[in-house]
């Protein structure tokens, strides 16, 4: 798929959504002041009518919305079956409908739900396919029947997610730990004695959980959906960021456009608060991803980054660097990118210095829609770097029982060591109790 075809694909696709009636709109057609939706009908399809309806009825109780199942009424017809779905997904107050599998494969099914947001398919792992609903769901879910309370509390936290208003963008003082393991299943839980991991449990200061989708042991939708879930379900409301780093950026996934987008699509289609977007690739399909997140997934914040990394940065200018703070943040009227993040490689630690000098003066002429910057360094004469980030935007940090995402890369505490050696605060924008170091744990280099 060239990127041009790529770019026609994401423009047919929001046309067709805005050409009758936007998801999104539809749903918040009737709004409070604040343009925040007065109700919402989160509607259910899956392959197992019997799944979709225990969901929905589970997740009625959690959320205290009323649960309308509609099914096909066996002595009336499939029109009537569809007039009374139109009634209760256009009906005022919250609730959780359910619809049977011929509802949503029929003809004037399908068409009635590509109008309506959100819609959420309902998989099963290793029996089940995403992809034979994508063209109706606008969200993926996995459940697993053998581990129904973890299941049922990702699928109340995707709910509320997609239904409230989200949280302000990560800011400065915040960490996100990298999730960088083949397999997340095991740095995540261990079976029924699960404990939460130490970068969880321990370091409250961690604020968000990133998942290196790149590397992966495998990017089938279906085997990255089950890592997005096992995440979900057990990082304590923690906002997820899905990340594709691909091997020119730095990372593992292929240098091919076409199969990146299609990659990051996923990152919203699973319903992930964060999505990391590479400004390496053209405009037009940058553009183009954006318009799909403000018609499609609204509720989905972006750190457009840009990983300066295959050479040193002091082979590159001041005037080169600023720019591609200025490239991350470029976006068409009405779109936002809500982070910019800039990294290089450093071969000094006066790279470190240069690097937080040039943000600062770049961070004032980016776009009031920027809420935060990151701005660091690689190798390890770039850990400076990330001690200074604290004052600038959310700093990715290592998980302790993981490698580090990428060299240089320090856990929290480590980062937190280096401002209190240099006379620092450890972070002036936590709050003190939540501190490592304020809680007495001795910070060590080997954590």
């Amino acid at each position: 798929m060239s990127s041009h075809r790529l770019a026609a694909d994401f423009h047919a696709l929001i046309e067709s959504r805005a050409g009758s009636s936007s998801r999104y709109n539809h749903a918040t057609s009737i709004c409070s002041n604040d343009s925040t939706p007065a109700f919402f009908r989160v509607a259910l399809i899956g392959h197992r009518d019997e799944l979709v309806n225990r969901l929905a009825a589970a997740l009625g109780r959690e959320l205290g919305w009323q649960h309308v199942p509609l099914q096909d009424n066996p002595g009336g017809s499939p029109t009537d079956a569809l007039g009374v779905a139109h009634a209760w997904l256009a009906g005022g107050g919250h609730a959780i409908v359910s619809c049977t599998l011929s509802i949503a494969n029929s003809t004037p099914g399908t068409r009635l739900l590509q109008g309506h947001w959100p819609v959420i398919h309902v998989c099963e792992p290793e029996t089940d396919s995403w992809e034979s609903l994508s063209g109706v769901a606008s969200h993926v879910i996995q459940m697993q029947e053998h581990d129904w309370e973890n299941s049922l509390a990702g699928a109340v936290r995707l709910v509320r997610t997609l239904t409230t208003k989200p949280e302000p963008p990560l800011g400065a003082g915040t960490y996100y730990a990298s999730l960088t393991s083949p397999e997340l299943t095991d740095a995540m839980k261990t079976g029924a004695e699960w404990k939460p991991p130490p970068n969880v449990s321990s370091q409250p200061l961690h604020s968000a959980m990133e998942i290196r989708v790149d590397l992966l042991a495998s990017q089938d939708p279906l085997y990255v959906l089950t890592q997005i879930s096992v995440v979900r379900q057990f990082s304590q409301g923690r906002p997820l960021i899905y990340t594709v780093r691909t091997k020119g950026q730095g990372g593992d996934f292929e240098d091919d456009e076409a199969k990146y987008f299609e990659l990051m699509i996923l990152g919203l289609k699973f319903g992930c608060e964060y999505v990391d977007l590479e400004c390496c690739w053209s405009r037009e399909n940058r553009n183009a991803y954006l318009h799909l997140i403000k018609e499609e997934y609204p509720n989905t914040r972006v750190i457009a980054s840009y990983h300066a990394v295959q050479q040193p940065l002091s082979m590159c200018s001041d005037f080169e660097i600023e720019s591609l703070f200025h490239e991350c943040a470029s976006a068409p009227e009405g779109l936002v990118v809500d982070i910019v993040k800039v990294v290089a490689a450093a071969s000094d630690v006066q790279c470190s210095i240069r690097m937080h000098q040039i943000a600062l003066k770049a961070q004032q002429a980016l776009p009031e829609y920027v809420a935060s910057i990151v701005a660091i360094c690689t190798q390890a004469p770039g850990r400076l770097s990330r001690a200074l980030n604290v004052m600038l935007g959310p700093t990715p940090v290592a998980h302790p029982v993981l490698e580090a995402a990428a060299p240089g890369q320090l856990s929290a505490i480590e980062i937190e060591q280096i401002r209190s050696t240099l006379g620092l605060e450890s972070n002036p924008f936590s709050e003190k109790a939540s501190s490592p170091l304020a809680l007495g744990r001795k910070p060590s280099f080997s954590q």
